[in-house]
């Protein structure tokens, strides 16, 4: 009997495991296909072209960090939204180094790689020559007692 109630409720378990996971797979499907894509500018200056050709007129230059509504991704060119004129143009994404990221709208990647780590960079720069000063005044002061007190000169 014991055997069979524990049997039943690892079913049961079981069961409700699989239909909160495919609950929450359908949930983030909705949510991936609803999340919108931009195309975030990684160079100082790159061309959005009206056609998918580097020979096409230019209609806007973007600058770095700007960001661009994306309808259309390929492997080397995205389609994006310019708002400055309300058309569609094209912009590289760049095929040795990386000329534009396609991220969801929502992330914050850019942000922390712009602002954040920068900031902790420099506080670790900062704390690491306040440590050597502070080493170095040690030294000092030590090399001061262990040579004792200043003679006067005569």
């Amino acid at each position: 009997m014991r055997t069979v109630l524990l049997s039943l409720m690892f079913l049961l378990t079981i069961s409700i495991a699989a239909s909160a996971q495919e609950g929450t797979s359908s949930a983030g499907q909705e949510n991936a296909v609803q999340e919108k894509l931009v195309a975030h500018v990684l160079v100082p200056f790159i061309p959005v072209y009206r056609e998918r050709r580097p020979e096409s007129e230019i209609l806007i230059q973007a600058k770095k960090g700007d960001r661009f509504s994306v309808a259309q991704v390929g492997q080397y060119w995205a389609r994006v939204f310019v708002p400055p004129n309300n058309e569609m143009g094209w912009i590289e994404l760049g095929m040795a180094s990386p000329k534009v990221e396609i991220i969801e709208e929502t992330d914050k990647s850019p942000l922390l790689r712009t602002f954040i780590f920068p900031a902790i960079i420099m506080a670790l720069i900062v704390a690491l020559i306040t440590g050597l000063r502070a080493y170095q005044n040690n030294r000092h002061k030590k090399a001061l007692e262990h040579a004792g007190p200043e003679r006067p000169r005569l």
